[in-house]
């Protein structure tokens, strides 16, 4: 029935989380004066204008604010019966997971802090068992300063309220577990199977592309790829699901193992499974769930476009977590998604798929400008030529490499150790090179945070400079580009010609 008409839902969905987060009725206004005029112009119907209404209040009624908590507020319980609803993330010292309490609605982050290299049973600590816990509730300490990462807010995002600091492991006792559990220690034994397999930087590199798990990259390597915009490397989405689609494909039809109907079927079964051993972020859910859904669609011989498709899928994954509209992840995937399908034109246009490379990388920059300033305060131009290169580096050598790695990893040792070092001498050598980019190149424009009237200006500019582009209208479209970079400029140094100043006292704890 809404055939083509799914994203006005998705649209309605997304001015709620809008309306929330900046407590201002101004943007969802104009939002609906424009459904008004769609409706008035009879190009959508009063059952979309009602369906798209109906959107709007649910998603604003179910989707959570964010409260930070009171300290006499605090739960004055030792002593919970609850649920473990994460899996169990262990490091050198400490193991935490996610304990949702049978008596309360907040959720806990457990923390158990032990001496490094102490063995530790962690035999009972299962998702999905049903534990006793004692320990002591803390509130998350939040930022004392400007720009300070929000430890408690980046908690309160997830859902989660109250830190409970357990003393000692004894004092965690389980019973039961969830099946999904099974696919969580398949992660733990495959991420352990390939530290003893492989060499410890080609075992970091698969468990951050394959299993979504990026602990043992170097920290100055991922600090890098953020001051460069290549984070999305890192984090498995819909390059990494898309290589991994044609890699099974390619090898189930090509070498006849299986019809194209049972290889298509394989991969509906597979692709969610593969969700939960990648990690379970949001982007690699939008393009696990893309997929599959659009096999099935294809087999029920129903005919649904793209947007319809992500429009679905970004409804479905509000209902099934709130707390998701909150996660950068989410944001960043479904925005530089959206704003590639609006740009498909654009893209088709292009004979060339080097240029095509370089244009993908251009609008996924541009359309999620104004969050990424907002989350990290800056902005890197020459980005967008950085990642023309290492995109389709990381695109056609080091993804397929380690996933086929995955695959043929028991495979005899002297072969393994023999393509290991080819790869482990052409992937150092890119990443020497990216370090000399980093400290003779790097010059980032700091903006801070984008006011709300900026992002407003800057989609405006940019919407108008990708139509003009769309149409071949090359001098307006330059004329659109040269007034985004001006008024970029604009933000960084509108701060110099303020008339007024300001004093920041900066907290540093026992200085």
């Amino acid at each position: 029935m809404f055939t083509n008409y799914w994203y006005l839902l998705a649209l309605g969905a997304m001015f709620s989380i809008i309306t929330k987060s900046v407590n201002d009725v101004t943007y969802v206004t104009i939002f609906f004066i424009w459904l008004l005029y769609l409706f008035y112009k009879k190009r959508i119907r009063l059952i979309t204008l009602i369906a798209t209404t109906l959107s709007f209040i649910f998603f604003y009624l179910y989707i959570p604010s964010i409260e930070r908590p009171q300290i006499e507020e605090i739960p004055s319980n030792e002593s919970y019966h609850g649920k473990i609803i994460s899996p169990i993330e262990q490091k050198s010292n400490s193991i935490q997971f996610t304990f949702q309490p049978f008596q309360m609605k907040e959720k806990f982050l457990v923390i158990h802090f032990y001496e490094e290299n102490n063995d530790v049973d962690l035999s009972t600590l299962k998702y999905g068992a049903l534990c006793k816990i004692q320990g002591e509730i803390t509130v998350p300490e939040q930022a004392r300063n400007p720009y300070q990462f929000d430890y408690q807010l980046y908690l309160l995002k997830n859902g989660i309220t109250y830190q409970f600091i357990i003393h000692d492991v004894a004092d965690i006792k389980c019973s039961k577990q969830n099946s999904l559990q099974y696919v969580f220690s398949l992660r733990d034994i495959l991420m352990e199977l390939s530290r003893k397999k492989l060499h410890a930087e080609t075992s970091a590199w698969l468990q951050a592309l394959v299993l979504g798990n990026d602990e043992f990259i170097d920290t100055e390597t991922i600090h890098m790829f953020q001051r460069w915009s290549l984070s999305h490397i890192l984090a498995i989405s819909g390059l990494h699901i898309g290589i991994v689609v044609m890699i099974i494909y390619f090898m189930l039809v090509r070498f006849s193992i299986v019809t194209k109907e049972a290889a298509q079927s394989f991969l509906v079964m597979f692709l969610p499974v593969y969700a939960f051993l990648a990690g379970g972020e949001p982007s690699v859910w939008l393009a696990s769930l893309m997929v599959v859904l659009g096999i099935v669609l294809v087999k029920l011989k129903v005919k649904l476009n793209i947007t319809d498709i992500i429009s679905i899928i970004f409804l479905l994954l509000i209902i099934i977590n709130p707390y998701i509209v909150y996660h950068i992840g989410f944001q960043f995937s479904f925005l530089v998604s959206f704003g590639l399908i609006m740009s498909q034109k654009w893209l088709m246009q292009t004979k060339s798929n080097v240029f095509r490379v370089l244009q993908i990388n251009f609008i996924a920059q541009m359309i999620i400008l104004p969050l990424q300033v907002n989350y990290f305060y800056h902005f890197q131009p020459l980005s967008i030529l950085l990642n023309f290169f290492i995109v389709p580096y990381f695109s056609l050598f080091v993804i397929p490499f380690t996933f086929l790695l995955f695959l043929f990893i028991y495979l005899p040792n002297p072969i393994i150790k023999l393509v290991e070092k080819l790869f482990l001498i052409i992937h150092q050598n890119v990443l020497s090179l990216i370090h000399v980019i980093d400290q003779h190149f790097y010059f980032p424009m700091l903006i801070g945070t984008f006011p709300t009237y900026a992002i407003v200006i800057y989609y405006l500019l940019l919407i108008a400079f990708m139509i003009y582009i769309e149409k071949e209208q090359m001098k307006k479209a330059a004329l659109f580009g040269f007034s985004i970079c001006l008024f970029l400029t604009f933000l960084v140094v509108r701060p110099y010609f303020s008339p007024e100043g300001t004093v920041k006292m900066l907290d540093i704890g026992q200085g």
